[in-house]
């Protein structure tokens, strides 16, 4: 936002995503709608909750109702056991579950039961797990730390969990057994139906308080935790080889676990890690958890459980110290559940038991995923299934992650209820369809075919209605004619030109046609609709066969539309009526306003202009009309004399005349534009009176216009009239009005173009006739259209270069683009793209950075087609209108008296060709010796036959897991980096990792050489063999090697696409690597016995 704003000291804030709206004690919800029309109508509403709770689910219809899997179950097989496994603290993270909060109501109401029955302070438990969002990485940091703090994660996991677990009792999801991670089995324990929901919060906010107390207690050392990649008997082995004063707390896996002990033992225990190769990461907790260092919390809380309801079900709860199940005695329960905080946690033996329970599938409800790989690898090797519901961390759509969850379970055999999901609202159909007009209606009627007009008479261009509404397709010359050169401009890199060249070379192959390309673009389906006209009139074909009750029922029919049409015309009448009247308050306060900031001037003594209103305030303010006519304020005449003779040639009635002040500039200095306020009035175009409107096409014309404007507003022809103002009696805005000309062009080709700056000054539909036809011609005090003149504020001493300069880098800055690859000569729009918005926010920091440049005016703007022409015109060099140079030409004289268009050349259209060609070896990139290449790991295999593959040539390659990425580890320096396709590395988190390790390949090809490379399995030909896509997501892989191409031109990248039926992964490997390793085409395709290449290539319009 605007730091002037002051926005973070005021109770405002930005909201820019979807949070779930929790509702507070002392206010229902209250909401302020507001709607913004063109015409100048606004409405407002300030809403207020009618219900507190949320009663309907939220569908928004962006995720389909979910359908079984591909993996089945054997036919007579029962899918097994499953249990639901809950995370503990270390898995909460800012915003989790947020998709599934907002949009199910049971999970809704989950969390807003938990903020009426919490207290933190002044906050709600939900601030910290959906708080406002963060504007900066420091504020988003601080807002995670807060998640942390011991006595609110907990609770907000178990609240989350809980709520996760609605959404599956919905669905018809119950579990065969339960067990939870640390916190998590009290989640456990509830979902089992040993506790109830109020116990269950109860005891997660106590818990959470009682641990967090324990490590806020300054009298002794709460101590802390080393988490350790090792085999656990290894780590038993450290133990007591080393005779560390630690307990190993968390069994986590076969090949992970967890110390705890003070902080000196741990300190110890980290350094003789790194001495023996071992990893060892501190962990970001208050307190040594499941040690006896968390005495002072576990004593509290076997109190609090003295005082809680515990009943066992018939779903069996495995706990994490013993690892078996939980007692069903009641006492004992409590005794184990107690005892939890102080002894380690066995989560191996844990997930051992409940396979041997008979358990074969595994679901982690609760945030993140970090329990099911903990699950995959202890069962390793063994016939399971283990996944979670927030399988992506929060990084895609929740409802999406939920939908593939719900089909997994479905297609193993669970009784998974998928009538609950969103069923499409079927269209309801329309008994009667009938043809109304009116102010607030666009027809939506096929216009009438016209004949050719004059004007078109001797050319070849035929055009023809397609049936879509006015708007008819030309081909031939009648494109050309309307259409405009979008050459580009931008060079090439000496690699792309090299590219070119080789791919020319390969237009003399032999070719063998992949897939009718060509043919399936041009292929245009066209259906024939009956004419409107035809529809019309069928009742009067058979009315002599008709029967006497259809003549009646036909009649009645028709008297019903002419009732409902008149009452349009009344409805228009009065949205006329209501249009002027509002047009006038405008007016009415804008003089008000002027009238009070001169009488302030006058009262200062500040010397101002003669107003040629003061007649009207006079009538209207009394009071202020006595002030401004004395001093040296004059009156001009008569009021009402000055405003009819504006009528009379359809003006507006003139501004004001006021001194005008810019804005501040970068130093804090205000200029002047303007010494002295001229008293003349200001000139405006005037229709001239001696030249009469020719009958040679002025009716027809008119009448064509009258049509239009009918079709497109929704006004009856019968109430319009051409000197009506566009804006004042019709409510045309500009929008409109470019609509309105576009149409009429394509009814009537041979009218001249209304340039923008020309069509700002007729202000009526008469006045557009006259323009178009050639009868009206503007003039100014110099009898020609004049547009403003080139400002004299021009210093004499900013020389053109400074300027250029100054440009390409605001350019550089507002639009991406790095200064090396933008020229002077480069056309705004064609090359760059840069629209009227982009254009005005590049004048403006331009001005900023350079206060005395002149200011440069919208129609002169519109003139200005390249960035050396804006340069000439800032520095003084060029006029408006005709600004020729080295850059090229402006040239943009409107042409009133001629009714032929410049053909500038054509938009040639091509469609993709695929060639299939034979690897010719290129030049072979060398990585300089200390670098890496990193390999992302595709979950298939393939990524470590690309790393073997790598290491038989001598490179040197790692394979990175996503989840090295997705935590923002350290990578090792890289000299090239290879993302290959997986469905749980997203394309945001692939250009993540681009970004990461783009500094060290760009100094790696600088020092030697530098691979850069993508590889997805589309169809072999990125989605052009046209066999189907199963997950085209992927593509964009491609694109990120396409930019990377672009803009890194030291470093060798490629875009690999693989045929999916080709499976032996040390074939793909070995010919992707060669690919990688030699300099050649960008975008590659691989089938296992063809090398595929793409070009463009001419073709004819459909």
């Amino acid at each position: 936002p605007d730091p002037n704003l002051g926005i973070e000291e005021s109770p405002f804030y930005l909201s820019t995503e979807t949070r779930p709206w929790f509702s507070k004690k002392e206010h229902p919800r209250r909401c302020g709608v507001s709607s913004f029309g063109f015409g100048g109508s606004n409405f407002h509403l300030v809403l207020e909750e009618y219900r507190k709770d949320k009663q309907e689910i939220s569908w928004d219809g962006s995720v389909p109702r979910p359908e079984l899997g591909n993996e089945k179950v054997k036919s007579g097989s029962e899918p097994g056991k499953i249990a639901f496994v809950f995370p503990g603290q270390g898995s909460q993270y800012v915003n989790m579950s947020r998709d599934l909060v907002c949009t199910f109501p049971e999970a809704f109401e989950a969390l807003e039961n938990a903020n009426a029955n919490s207290s933190f302070g002044n906050s709600r438990l939900t601030d910290f797990i959906y708080p406002r969002p963060a504007r900066t990485k420091e504020e988003k940091a601080i807002q995670e730390e807060r998640l942390r703090s011991t006595d609110v994660a907990q609770p907000a996991i178990g609240v989350i969990s809980l709520a996760m677990l609605k959404i599956l009792e919905r669905f018809g999801l119950k579990p065969d057994a339960t067990c939870g991670h640390s916190y998590g089995e009290l989640t456990a324990l509830y979902a089992a139906g040993w506790i109830d929901r109020d116990t269950l919060l109860h005891l997660s906010i106590a818990r959470g308080h009682f641990m967090a107390a324990a490590g806020r207690n300054k009298n002794q050392d709460s101590g802390s935790m080393l988490a350790v990649k090792a085999p656990l008997d290894k780590i038993d082995a450290l133990i007591a080889e080393e005779k560390l004063d630690v307990i190993l707390a968390n069994r986590n896996s076969p090949n992970q676990g967890v110390l705890s002990g003070t902080t000196e033992a741990i300190d110890r225990a980290e350094k003789i890690c790194r001495q023996k190769k071992l990893r060892g990461i501190k962990l970001p907790v208050a307190a040594a958890f499941h040690s006896s260092l968390v005495k002072d919390a576990q004593e509290p809380f076997m109190e609090t459980l003295q005082k809680v309801r515990i009943a066992p079900t018939d779903i069996p709860v495995f706990s994490n110290t013993t690892g078996n199940a939980y007692p069903t005695d009641p006492d004992s329960a409590r005794q184990l559940l107690g005892g939890q905080i102080l002894c380690p946690v066995d989560f191996v033996s844990q997930i051992e038991n409940l396979y041997d329970s008979g358990i074969r599938t595994f679901l982690e409800v609760g945030p993140k995923s970090v329990l099911t790989s903990l699950v995959k690898a202890i069962l390793k090797g063994r016939d399971i299934r283990a996944f979670s519901i927030d399988s992506s961390s929060g990084r895609e759509f929740g409802i999406a992650d939920l939908a593939k969850t719900l089909s997994h379970l479905a297609s193993l055999g669970y009784p998974v209820d998928l009538d609950k999901w969103e069923h499409p609202a079927e269209p309801k159909k329309q008994r009667m369809s009938v043809l109304i007009s009116g102010a607030n209606y666009r027809s939506e009627s096929k216009p009438k075919k016209l004949k050719k007009t004059s004007a078109s008479k001797g050319t070849s261009e035929k055009c023809s209605s397609d049936g879509s509404g006015g708007h008819g397709k030309c081909s031939g010359n009648a494109v050309a004619s309307r259409g405009s050169s979008l050459k580009s401009h931008i060079p090439d890199t000496p690699r792309q030109k090299a590219a070119s060249r080789k791919t020319s070379a390969m237009r003399h192959q032999p070719r063998k046609p992949i897939v009718e390309n060509r043919k399936a673009m041009d292929t245009i389906s066209q259906k024939q609709f009956p004419d409107p006209q035809t529809r019309r009139q069928a009742p009067y074909l058979n009315q002599g066969q008709a029967s006497p009750f259809v003549a009646d029922a036909f009649r009645a029919v028709q008297e019903g539309l002419k009732s409902m049409q008149a009452l349009q015309m009344q409805t228009a009448e009065t949205h006329k009526k209501f249009l002027e009247t509002q047009t006038e308050a405008s007016r009415t306060l804008r003089q008000m306003m002027e009238n009070t900031q001169r009488l302030t001037e006058v009262s200062m003594g500040i010397k101002v202009a003669p107003r040629s209103d003061i007649g009207v305030v006079r009538n209207e303010m009394p009071g202020f009309a006595s002030v401004l006519e004395s001093g040296d304020m004059p009156r001009l005449g008569n009021e009402e004399e000055h405003i009819q003779e504006h009528r009379q040639v359809g003006e507006r009635i003139p501004e004001p005349v006021r001194t005008e002040i810019s804005e501040p500039g970068v130093g804090g200095e205000i200029r002047e534009k303007a010494a002295e306020v001229s008293t003349e009035k200001p000139v405006l175009p005037r229709v001239r009176e001696d030249i009469q409107p020719s009958d040679n096409g002025q009716k027809k014309t008119e009448a064509m216009l009258l049509d239009v404007v009918s079709q497109l507003t929704g006004y009856p022809t019968g109430m319009l009239s051409m000197d009506m103002d566009i804006e004042a009696d019709l409510g045309i805005d500009s929008i409109k009005r470019v609509e309105i000309l576009s149409t009429l062009e394509e009814r009537m080709p041979g009218l001249p173009t209304i340039s923008p700056e020309i069509m700002g000054t007729l202000k009526t539909l008469g006045q557009i006739a006259e323009y178009l036809v050639g009868n009206l011609k503007l003039e100014t005090g110099n009898s020609e259209l004049e547009t403003a003149s080139e400002s004299e504020m021009a210093s004499s001493d900013i020389e053109r270069k400074e300027i250029e300069e100054a440009m390409l880098e605001v350019v550089s800055q507002l639009t991406g683009y790095p200064t090396e690859m933008l020229s002077m000569d480069m056309n705004i729009e064609a090359d760059l793209g840069i629209d009227s918005i982009k254009r005005v926010e590049i004048l403006s920091t331009l001005e900023e950075r350079m206060p005395d440049l002149p200011s440069v005016s919208p129609e002169i703007m519109g003139t200005l087609k390249t960035l050396g022409q804006i340069a000439e015109y800032l520095v003084g060099d060029s006029e408006h209108g005709n600004a020729s140079s080295e850059y090229g030409s402006a040239n943009t004289e409107a042409q009133a008296g001629s009714s032929e268009l410049k053909i500038t050349g054509n938009v040639e259209r091509k469609v993709v060709s695929i060639v299939e060609a034979p690897f010719e070896a290129g030049e072979q990139v060398l990585i300089p010796s200390g670098r890496k290449v990193l390999v992302t790991d595709d979950g298939t295999g393939l990524g470590e036959a690309v790393v073997e593959e790598f290491r038989s040539i001598l490179m040197d390659a790692v394979l990175v897991s996503p989840d090295v990425v997705l935590k923002d580890k350290d990578l090792p320096p890289a000299g090239g980096l290879i993302i290959l396709s997986n469905p749980a590395f997203g394309l945001k988190d692939a250009f993540k990792l681009t970004r990461h390790v783009a500094q060290d390949i760009l100094e790696s090809a600088k020092a030697g050489g530098a691979i850069f490379g993508t590889v997805t399995r589309l169809d072999g030909a990125f989605g052009f063999n046209g066999r189907g896509i199963e997950n085209p997501l992927q593509g964009g892989l491609a694109g990120i090697a396409q930019t990377a191409a672009i803009e890194w031109e030291d470093v060798c990248c490629h875009g690999i696409d693989i045929a999916p039926d080709w499976k032996d992964n040390k074939a793909v490997a070995k010919a992707v690597v060669t690919e990688l390793v030699h300099s050649g085409p960008v975008e590659i395709g691989l089938e296992q016995n063809r090398r595929l290449l793409f070009e463009l290539e001419s073709s004819p319009y459909p």
